[in-house]
């Protein structure tokens, strides 16, 4: 019932039309209806890729957000964005790993996700933040990725023996290479240390502004 009194979010603006999927997707799992929920679990990453347009995140050859997209959505923080993109790629990860014909979706989609995200740290600004901002925000920004990848691994690890090939032999031997677990324990591994090297970054940072007696 709840699914069917749900308003369809036409004419919405992105924040909202994510939320509105999203709220609907729960209902269709509470519903047992796997189909609606995987449906508007995608629709709802869409809605959040859009909302990165808006905010400031637009593609090379994408529509630049207009005033009034602006004015509506501009103010969403980016960190919002990532954690709910984060919780909705992996139900839509997790359904294709399900099934073995889908495998090779299943990565696909967690390959996108980590692609779209991977470089967001965190929004433009004018003017351009200090050292110690950045820094900040890219040591939060690389714990996030890295906790991705390590769920992933320990996902892939719960998979049959066989590789996504041997669910779908037309696969490329890119994608059998993705299904190796290292691949994403490594990965994991690379955003630790760059996290570390924001850390000591940060830290050279406040141990420079204590020598100064506290000055920026």
């Amino acid at each position: 019932d709840e699914v069917r009194r749900a308003r369809k979010p036409k004419g919405l603006p992105p924040q909202r039309a994510a939320r509105q999927h999203f709220k609907r997707a729960f209902y269709s799992e509470l519903a047992r209806d796997a189909p609606g929920a995987e449906k508007h679990w995608v629709q709802a990453y869409a809605s959040l890729r859009e909302l990165l347009r808006v905010i400031g995140f637009s593609s090379p050859g994408a529509t630049p957000p207009t005033d009034a997209e602006k004015a509506v959505s501009f103010g969403v923080p980016l960190h919002e964005v990532k954690r709910v993109a984060e919780f909705v790629n992996r139900k839509l990860y997790l359904a294709a790993l399900a099934v073995p014909g889908r495998q090779p979706d299943g990565f696909a989609l967690f390959q996108a996700h980590m692609r779209l995200f991977r470089a967001l740290v965190q929004r433009p600004v004018q003017p351009p933040v200090d050292q110690r901002q950045g820094a900040a925000a890219a040591h939060l920004h690389h714990g996030w990725l890295g906790k991705q990848y390590r769920a992933f691994a320990r996902r892939v690890e719960l998979l049959p023996a066989h590789t996504p090939t041997a669910a779908a032999p037309a696969a490329s031997a890119e994608l059998a290479a993705y299904g190796e677990p290292g691949f994403y324990y490594h990965a994991a591994a690379r955003c630790a240390l760059e996290r570390r090297k924001q850390a000591e970054a940060l830290m050279a940072h406040e141990a420079g502004r204590a020598a100064c007696g506290g000055e920026s």
